[in-house]
């Protein structure tokens, strides 16, 4: 990566590490030797860190719910070590990545980092423990599953990308075994494929010798045979959900955040509940969705109102409407960066989405360069393609 080693050689950074300066303060990227990448923000104030270490998977069937099976194998004890400290984690599965966070004093930075190394180490399987995460899956699954917008949301992201995966889904029904998660750990828990972001007042020397020399598991054998797999719970919608979605090519994520805001703003009107346009961001794929209910009493259909709304956009849109809501989402991120937490999850969300370390400061300078041109190229060459269209009800 050439750019980093010009960083490198501008910045007199310590070797094997890059920064570089923004709306979001200094941000390093450090590759330890034998460690996760790492996104270092120094924060004095106040006196926590925050660790995000996220772990790119891909769940097939025969693993789909193995990267919560391990986050749930290892909650207990991380819980336990981080309340010691006064710590406290969140776990949490993308489509894409398990994420594994703590958020703590900095004087005890150190633990916390050995608390992630044990949490991603080899997991402790049994058949005990196996059916006990099965069945809180189910019942998982059954309560997720009341929500029909994420119903909605689901069907059309896989729609849209072909998704094997459902690691955004409710906890899968699949009969997992220790043979499939043991492959799928083997496969995917390399401590070089894994991102760390560290947001706090630690010293960088600190957060070098933290990541450095963790253990990498043997390889994988030949994947097994695809577990047997059962019907996903069913419940019955009581109002009428749609979405529709479009699969998105030659606009970048900026503009299509900036018009899904403008989108969302105009649907405010249109008679349906919850209604708001979103982007879906993905590595190297991009999604632009619709989601609404038609409110009790209401006429006229949901999918086609919705798909109106952005054929409407983008004739109309306007300049003003462009700026309010590139300024909206631009302060709206903004906010959210004003904790060590906050900072921490928004960089590592972006840079799991773009494969970028760097993703949320060039994301937040891409906003401001977004105009009218822009949103309504990108809107016009949504209309002109047939969606995607869901439907969840009664």
């Amino acid at each position: 990566m050439g750019w980093i080693a010009v960083l490198w050689a501008a910045l007199l950074l310590p070797p094997g590490s890059s920064g570089v300066g923004g709306v979001l303060g200094r941000i390093e990227v450090i590759e330890p030797r034998g460690g996760p990448r790492v996104i270092y923000r120094s924060m004095s104030t106040p006196s926590l860190v925050a660790v995000r270490l996220s772990v790119p998977v891909v769940e097939w069937p025969g693993t789909r719910g193995a990267a919560r099976l391990l986050q749930s194998l290892a909650r207990g004890d991380l819980e336990s070590g981080a309340g010691a400290i006064g710590a406290r984690v969140e776990l949490e599965s993308t489509p894409t990545h398990a994420v594994y966070t703590i958020v703590g004093p900095a004087e005890s930075f150190e633990t916390m980092a050995a608390l992630l190394q044990r949490a991603v180490s080899a997991p402790a399987l049994s058949e005990r423990g196996l059916a006990a995460f099965q069945a809180r899956s189910e019942q998982a699954a059954l309560a997720a599953l009341e929500l029909p917008h994420t119903r909605v949301h689901l069907a059309l992201r896989a729609s849209l990308f072909a998704a094997t995966d459902a690691s955004d889904a409710p906890p899968t029904p699949d009969r997992l075994d220790a043979e499939h998660v043991e492959w799928f750990w083997r496969r995917y828990y390399v401590p070089e494929r894994m991102t760390a972001v560290v947001v706090g007042a630690v010293p960088i020397a600190e957060v070098i010798s933290a990541f450095e020399g963790w253990s990498t598991p043997p390889p994988p054998t030949l994947p097994p045979e695809p577990a047997e797999s059962v019907d996903p719970p069913r419940t019955e919608a009581v109002a009428r959900w749609v979405g529709i979605a479009w699969p998105v090519y030659g606009h970048d994520p900026a503009t299509l955040a900036v018009a899904s805001a403008l989108v969302t703003d105009r649907l405010a009107g249109t008679g349906l509940a919850r209604a708001r346009a979103e982007l879906l961001w993905e590595p190297d794929r991009l999604g632009f969705v619709v989601v609404g209910s038609a409110l009790p009493g209401s006429q006229g259909n949901p999918a086609r109102i919705l798909r109106e709304a952005v054929e409407k956009a983008a004739e109309e849109v306007t300049g003003d409407e462009v700026a309010a809501a590139r300024r909206a989402l631009y302060h709206a991120l903004l906010y959210q960066a004003r904790t060590p937490q906050g900072l921490a999850s928004l960089i590592g969300r972006f840079a799991d989405c773009a494969g970028d370390p760097l993703g949320a400061v060039r994301f937040l300078d891409a906003v401001l360069g977004v105009d009218e041109a822009r949103v309504e190229a990108a809107l016009r060459d949504l209309v002109r393609a047939s969606p995607s269209i869901v439907e969840v009800g009664p």
